[in-house]
């Protein structure tokens, strides 16, 4: 982010990479980052279910919430909407 900001896309679009890979804390870090730049939706979605597999159920929720807000086509994203039932039944 520091070499390309206006690449926050692209950026976003590695968290989904490293999400796949379950580099949880590389989503997070890349995310955030991301975030500060940007409204990301990807970005968001992906923080949502690496913060949720870090057991960090508050942020997973909070990042869901506010994906479904703004964004209405992620109620029908199966993984963010089951992370954010199951992120409710842990706490």
């Amino acid at each position: 982010m520091k070499k390309y900001p206006d690449a926050s896309g692209g950026y976003a679009h590695l968290t989904g990479i490293y999400l796949v890979m379950n580099e949880y804390d590389r989503v997070i870090e890349t995310g955030t980052l991301v975030l500060a730049s940007s409204d990301d939706s990807f970005a968001r979605r992906n923080l949502a279910i690496a913060y949720y597999q870090k057991a960090d159920y508050q942020k997973s929720i909070h990042m869901t919430s506010l994906v479904v807000e703004k964004y209405s086509s992620f109620l029908s994203d199966k993984d963010l909407i089951l992370v954010n039932a199951l992120s409710y039944g842990e706490i």
